[in-house]
């Protein structure tokens, strides 16, 4: 595990990303960002530009800048230089989850807070003009919790109010009434086999492009919220849960890690695995565990 006492700037990790030159990065509500190379600590605050303090997600862009969404708006850097937009510049929002770039090279930030829904749509950046989208565009709601791109390159939004597919001209919303377990969806991702998967307040949905699939603590989910999903090399899905652990999928059966296992801590918002194979798990308030086991390659 690793805390403040190592050099990580909060014990509140929201986001773990791997960057191109190989340093992981932690986003940190109340400590910046924090940067690890396998051995060193470096963190990154608003006294170094970084726009806010408290940062909901990382992202590195195709000519590997870095984007940091915080509470105040959203930071890029290049390695030497920090330049943060706001609302002045066209964001519609200073409170950004989410942030992904599309086939076009156009950066999208989702809007809201992670304490109340307060979003305000989604922005893209095509690196000179803001266009907002909302539930006036066909949005499904404006607290953008998660992006992901499929490989048809649509976009997926997890909002508030259900999801939001877009295939770059028009919009398509699935809520419960599709089939989806609860429309408060905090993570979306799709695996190798083209699933798609949410995480959400009520369990896990899984949507195969026709049929939906719930799984829910009856089927052996940790616990039914559920703020994060990652694909291991092994093809295996790890969620974490708001307080029951980080549980694994394989298919048929299910394992949860705890406390109890040697995980920091039992609420778990950010999954990710290195290129050696660990998965870290990033916790509201215990820092993060690295669990190293025996992967295949």
């Amino acid at each position: 595990t690793y805390d403040v006492t190592d050099g990580l700037g909060s014990g509140k990790v929201s986001d773990i990303m791997l960057d191109q030159q190989g340093y992981l990065w932690f986003a940190t509500l109340g400590g910046g960002v924090s940067r690890y190379d396998g051995e060193d600590w470096q963190s990154f605050t608003t006294i170094d530009g970084l726009a806010h303090n408290w940062v909901h997600t990382i992202f590195q862009d195709r000519k590997d800048n870095l984007w940091f969404g915080t509470s105040n708006g959203v930071s890029k850097f290049d390695g030497k230089t920090w330049t943060t937009f706001t609302t002045k510049d066209g964001l519609a929002s200073n409170a950004i989850l989410s942030i992904i770039q599309d086939q076009n090279d156009d950066l999208w930030f989702g809007t809201g807070s992670i304490f109340s829904v307060g979003g305000k749509g989604v922005s893209k950046f095509d690196g000179e003009n803001w266009t907002t989208f909302t539930t006036k565009d066909g949005l499904v709601g404006n607290t953008v919790y998660a992006i992901t791109q499929d490989k048809q390159n649509n976009l997926w939004f997890g909002t508030n109010n259900g999801v939001s597919k877009f295939d770059g001209k028009a919009w398509t919303t699935r809520t419960t009434k599709d089939g989806l377990a609860d429309n408060t969806v905090y993570a979306v991702t799709q695996d190798k086999q083209n699933n798609l998967w949410f995480g959400t307040n009520n369990g896990i949905s899984k949507f195969d492009g026709k049929a939906w699939t719930t799984f829910n603590t009856k089927d052996g989910l940790a616990n039914n919220q559920v703020r994060s999903i990652c694909q291991d090399r092994n093809d295996n899905l790890w969620f974490g849960t708001n307080g029951g652990g980080v549980s694994q999928f394989d298919g048929e059966k299910w394992t949860t890690l705890t406390t109890a296992d040697g995980l920091t801590h039992n609420w778990v918002v950010a999954v990710f695995q290195d290129r050696e194979g660990h998965l870290w798990f990033g916790s509201d308030g215990g820092g993060i565990s690295r669990y190293s086991k025996t992967f295949r390659t």
